[in-house]
């Protein structure tokens, strides 16, 4: 049953990025959420998981968050076309 919360979780969480990738409060966790500890992390493997999806760890106005970043497509196209593309591809399945 927790690991049931915990991948439901995590599904939300790319379902949302997903279908609003520009939209940053999407991709934004803050690290020390009551609900994000509870249902995500507090478990092995559930910060792993993110970080292996593109999180890097951050703080937005001094708020530590895990942070989803698309990257500047004027500074570096191949890395928004290569986030792009992966993105559409996970849209798919």
């Amino acid at each position: 049953m927790v690991q049931a919360v915990a991948l439901q979780s995590l599904l939300t969480i790319f379902q949302q990025i997903s279908a609003h990738p520009e939209e940053v409060n999407v991709r934004r966790i803050r690290r020390n959420h009551d609900q994000f500890v509870q249902d995500i992390g507090r478990h092995d493997g559930g910060v792993q998981i993110l970080i292996a999806a593109g999180f890097t760890v951050g703080a937005i106005d001094e708020v530590p968050c895990y942070l989803s970043r698309e990257p500047d497509i004027e500074r570096d196209m191949d890395g928004w076309s290569n986030w792009f593309d992966l993105r559409y591809e996970v849209t798919l399945y």
